[in-house]
């Protein structure tokens, strides 16, 4: 019996670019640049020693989704080191939270071994010897990633607006692995409230996208009906609003028709909770986290819907559905208006709706 399944993320290293700062070493200027990924019996390698008490803070140039691999001499005991992943420098000489992955932890390296540690989103490092002095042949960060061939492009006579596009290519593609997660640090969560910016982004790049399918069909699957995803009716809004609009982005006919039983009945349920003066009447009301039960979120929901219901009629005309129920919730949340005070937010889902 096969109990295996492919790995369907690609795997490359990513070399240390500089030494931010260093206590108690020597030898630390053959880290960066260095390649060697593997210890070898009897190698010349050159080391880099971190003395009990000392430490290294290392950069690996960009942000990665990974963790780092500890090449070690074979001229040392087992050593306890502290290893710290941060975003920025001062995170990783801090004391990093551990939300959703470990980002500070003590752990053991042997000598002679070429070990891998860590899983999270990090651009800096910092390794501590904590009982004996460590012998280091080279730090490697590891990045694991989707790897499609790319179809979108952009490129102006502007070179910080290309490198601002380059920047934004890479934080999109950190969040594409087994699903479109959000966050490569934290939450490293299929949120689908937040995924509909993301399959713009990759629909753009990559055309038709796997990763949001699965992520589409995973957060249905984990939410029958008549529950909420992720706890919140709007969250499920955003599974009609991206399963749309990834509908009419790529054309996948096969994968939209396969969601119809789960739709009409999401539809139906959301329907329920409007009543026919346009009164929203849901358990929970949720935009984001800076209108949170400030007196502009009732205003964002109510847009939430009313674009939610657009797209729903369009879906169901798209795939040849009765749209009566989307189209008679629409007029109902019309029926009353979206009085917006402050936020910013609102006001852009306003111009949506």
């Amino acid at each position: 019996m096969n109990n295996t399944f492919p790995d369907p993320l690609c795997r490359e290293f990513a070399v240390c670019t500089r030494i931010m700062v260093q206590e108690k070493t020597s030898g630390a200027e053959f880290i960066p640049g260095n390649r060697i990924s593997r210890v070898f019996c009897c190698n010349d390698y050159p080391v880099c020693t971190v003395r009990k008490g000392g430490f290294l803070l290392l950069d690996f140039g960009m942000e990665l989704s990974g963790g780092v691999r500890l090449v070690t001499s074979g001229n040392m005991p087992f050593c306890r080191i502290r290893l710290r992943f941060g975003e920025s420098c001062s995170e990783a000489m801090g004391d990093p939270n551990q939300d959703h992955a470990i980002h500070d932890v003590e752990l053991t390296v042997p000598p002679y071994s070429s070990t891998d540690f860590g899983n999270t989103g990090f651009r800096f490092v910092r390794i501590d010897a904590l009982d004996h002095d460590i012998e280091l042949h080279n730090v490697l960060a590891f990045s694991e990633y989707r790897h499609y061939p790319q179809w979108g492009t952009f490129h102006s006579s502007d070179p910080l607006l290309n490198r601002i596009y380059d920047t934004c290519i890479h934080t999109v593609k950190l969040n594409m692995q087994d699903y479109i997660l959000d966050g490569v640090k934290r939450d490293r969560l299929v949120w689908i409230g937040d995924i509909h910016p993301e399959m713009l982004a990759l629909t753009t790049l990559y055309g038709k996208c796997p990763e949001i399918e699965r992520s589409l069909d995973f957060i249905k699957e984990q939410t029958p009906l008549p529950g909420w995803m992720n706890r919140y009716p709007m969250y499920s809004m955003w599974w009609i609003i991206i399963l749309q609009d990834y509908f009419e982005r790529t054309g996948c006919a096969a994968f939209a028709k396969r969601q119809i039983p789960y739709l009409d009945g999401l539809i139906a349920q959301l329907d329920e909770y409007v009543l026919a003066d346009g009164t929203l009447n849901y358990p929970r009301y949720f935009v984001d986290w800076p209108t949170h039960e400030q007196p502009d979120e009732m205003a964002g929901c109510r847009a939430i819907i009313t674009i939610m219901a657009k797209k729903g009629v369009e879906l169901c005309k798209g795939l040849g559905l009765d749209a009566s129920v989307a189209e008679y919730l629409l007029q109902k949340a019309g029926r009353q208006p979206m009085e917006i005070k402050t936020a910013k937010q609102v006001w852009a889902l306003k111009y949506f709706a």
